[in-house]
């Protein structure tokens, strides 16, 4: 559905380089797939947020499951 919201690319790298550092403060890792996601959902229109909740599963699913081998790196 159409919002007057523009997104603004800015505001998303400076909160993306926030979080990182952040994380890094407690041994994080630094992640990148907002941007990712975010692009894509531009370029394709997207209308929901359904590709933040498929990527919050396979986070989840991914870390639940392979939690052994991501040990191991």
């Amino acid at each position: 559905r159409p919002t007057g919201y523009r997104h603004d690319p800015d505001q998303e790298m400076i909160g993306q380089g926030i979080a990182n550092c952040a994380s890094s403060v407690f041994a994080g890792m630094p992640v990148t797939s907002v941007i990712a996601r975010s692009s894509m959902n531009v370029a394709l229109n997207g209308q929901t947020r359904l590709s933040a909740l498929v990527q919050a599963g396979f986070v989840l699913g991914t870390a639940t499951c392979l939690s052994p081998v991501i040990a191991h790196v």
